[in-house]
């Protein structure tokens, strides 16, 4: 980010507030909840299916979090339904209009159309994987190997990482998602 590496370690908000039944939609009720997330070493939200109100992101670009908001999706199997195809888009153009300013925002729709279930589907099993062999792993080797080696073995897995979609990956800048799907299949 701002030609700075940046590494997420984040969480999951699937809107629960069951204390009210809705979000907080003041700035100061979500610096509350990314302080505790930043004191727990996060620097990452996932808003799961839903876009959080204004104050989150004023809240995240204060308190330096990254949010992850998904826009509306259904899966296109055909182009059979222009009026729910045109919804789309314009919700997502809305939600990209209002909220695209902030530095704490980050776009999830990377995939074309085409794939996008199969491939979000793909991307989120592997998270949710990762987050537990992290989870589950990490008191173990902590009690074991103390927190420094603890890091310095996941900073080598970061690395091995960090090399092997290095090496992998192509460039994209200045690409249509059509002309990277092409470039990855052929």
């Amino acid at each position: 980010m701002n030609d700075r590496p940046i590494f997420l370690r984040g969480t999951l908000e699937c809107s629960v507030f069951p204390l009210t039944g809705y979000p907080p939609t003041d700035v100061e009720s979500w610096r509350q909840i990314f302080k505790t997330e930043k004191a727990y070493g996060l620097n990452f939200v996932r808003f799961h299916s839903w876009c959080p109100p204004e104050a989150a992101f004023a809240a995240a670009d204060i308190e330096g979090i990254m949010i992850h908001a998904e826009g509306p999706v259904c899966t296109r199997l055909d182009d059979k339904n222009k009026a729910r195809d045109a919804l789309i888009d314009a919700e997502f153009k809305r939600i990209v209009d209002t909220y695209g300013n902030h530095p704490s925002f980050i776009i999830s729709e990377i995939f074309p159309n085409r794939i996008r279930g199969a491939a979000m589907s793909v991307a989120v099993a592997s998270l949710w994987i990762a987050c537990f062999i992290l989870t589950f792993t990490f008191p173990i080797l902590n009690a074991k190997l103390g927190p420094a080696l603890t890091f310095w073995i996941y900073s080598g897995i970061c690395l091995v990482g960090f090399f092997g979609i290095g090496l992998t990956l192509h460039e994209t800048k200045g690409k249509t998602l059509e002309q990277i799907e092409r470039d990855l299949v052929d």
